[in-house]
Parts: structure tokens; sequence; C-alpha cells
């Protein structure tokens, strides 16, 4: 990974980079782990949850690339979204 950028907000005087990373790598897990235990019976609304959790996964894959000074890539969430 690259050098971790630095993130400040208007409500916090201290760099939040760290928190961030945090947050964006236990969104993609949690999400990671939803989609493993969706898989089970296909039906349509599996097929809805399944596409919510790879907008989001493409988000957050996007968010911890940036918050960690990491490369992202739209292979990121296929690869979440095919190998769990």
């Amino acid at each position: 990974m690259g050098q971790q950028p630095s993130m400040t907000s208007p409500r916090f005087q201290f760099d939040m980079a760290d928190w961030c990373v945090e947050k964006a790598a236990h969104v993609v897990d949690q999400l990671a782990r939803l989609l493993d235990d969706v898989r089970g019976d296909r039906d349509e609304r599996d097929s809805v949850v399944e596409n919510a959790i790879g907008m989001a996964l493409w988000n957050a894959t996007k968010l911890l690339a940036f918050a960690s000074g990491g490369e992202w890539s739209p292979g990121d969430r296929d690869t979440i979204m095919e190998a769990g």
C-alpha cells in the first residue's frame, strides 16, 4: 500500500484516516459475510439483496483503498462477490 493520506473533518481536530480505514475494512468484511449468507436458496429477493450488497461493496472497497493509500480496481468488488 502507498502512503496513507491525512483525513480531517470540521467536526474533529485530529486525523481520522485510521478510523476511516478501520470502518471501511469492517464494512467490506461484513458485506462479504452477508453475501455468503444470502447465497443459499436463490429467488428474486436474494437477487435484489445481492445487487445491493454489490453496490455497497463497490463503494466500500473504493473508500478502503482511498483511506489506506492503496490502489483500487473494479476487480476488488468482483473478487469479494465471487469468493466472499
